[in-house]
């Protein structure tokens, strides 16, 4: 729709463009336009594996080439690369690209609980010691293992642009997908809670730095606690910890989270989280729906999730698979 809509912006604007300019733009936009639909394309690497990028720096890389119009003026050859690939050749947002193919089937690993024989039953006292299961998968396929949301299992209080899976896009730690599946909703609180570690809730790298995090988060039984605003477009988040058979929350001087609703996005969806740890503001990040309730995927599937598979952060660089937590006992959570 965005590609659609620089056209139409074009012509109106500028009446005198190049007519093969805007005949490229639109085959473009065609083309873009499928391949999202499809949600089967992966950008091309160059000749050494490295990431595509033009010849005059990496920060011209098919992240760059997000409209019709960056496609239609330097996508062709004549900006190529230094092996001659160009960006209409190697960008899914340009109309070339590749299949993306998974690097193949899921893997489960069984963790066990923390004690057996005749101590097994303090097994009972904590989630945390449960036994459950942590599934290895490639992140092309990361809607089939993370619970997608929908009316059916997300309370009814939950906003629709919440709904379906969410990627975390800009998050500097090695988390990736969430879902309001299955989270616990508090009336008198106005607030929902979900879990960091439970069962399909969440999606981490498949990285020492992913399982180290998730294994922190879930010895703590941390939960994220999502207070909304009356219109539900602003949302205040905590996260929580268990004390005295209730939970308590990290005080805002050290942890505050909030995130609000994009109501131009026109890709699929699209919430601006901020955060402030110690009282000094970090970047924000953006939670980016990737898929509709309905399973779609959405156009931010290729133009910002699998555009970011591979691409290094600080602690987060978005791997080729992920995991998420499968709790024994099938969709049991562990409330």
């Amino acid at each position: 729709k965005l590609q659609f809509l620089y056209l139409i912006v074009t012509f109106y604007t500028h009446p005198r463009s190049s007519p093969s300019i805007m005949r490229s733009a639109l085959v473009l936009a065609c083309a873009a336009s499928t391949a999202a639909a499809s949600g089967t394309c992966a950008d091309l690497a160059h000749a050494d594996g490295s990431r595509f990028h033009l010849g005059a720096g990496t920060r011209y890389g098919c992240r760059y080439f997000r409209t019709a119009e960056r496609c239609a003026l330097y996508g062709g050859k004549a900006y190529a690369g230094e092996d001659g690939l160009s960006a209409n050749e190697a960008c899914c947002s340009c109309g070339g690209g590749g299949p993306a193919l998974p690097t193949g089937p899921s893997k489960d690993t069984r963790v066990e609980p923390c004690f057996g024989g005749f101590l097994s039953f303090l097994n009972a006292l904590s989630p945390a010691c449960q036994p459950y299961t942590l599934r290895s998968f490639d992140s092309l396929e990361v809607d089939r293992h993370v619970e997608i949301a929908t009316r059916a299992n997300t309370p009814a209080q939950i906003p629709d642009s919440l709904l379906g899976l969410h990627f975390m896009d800009g998050n500097p730690v090695p988390e990736e997908v969430l879902t309001f599946a299955g989270c616990r909703w508090v009336e008198e609180e106005n607030a929902c809670y979900q879990q960091f570690y439970g069962h399909k809730t969440w999606s981490w790298d498949d990285s020492a730095a992913g399982h180290a995090l998730y294994a922190l988060g879930r010895k703590v039984q941390q939960q994220g606690k999502f207070v909304f605003n009356a219109d539900k477009t602003y949302c205040r988040i905590t996260p929580t910890y268990p004390l005295l058979g209730g939970r308590i929350g990290a005080p805002e001087w050290l942890l505050e989270y909030d995130m609000y609703v994009d109501t131009t996005d026109a890709l699929g969806g699209r919430w601006v989280r901020n955060t402030t740890g110690f009282g000094m503001a970090q970047p924000d990040y953006q939670l980016r729906r990737i898929v509709f309730p309905n399973g779609t995927r959405t156009a931010n599937w290729n133009a910002h999730y699998v555009a970011s598979i591979g691409e290094a952060g600080f602690l987060n660089s978005l791997t080729q698979r992920q995991f998420v937590a499968i709790e024994d006992g099938g969709e049991t959570r562990l409330w």
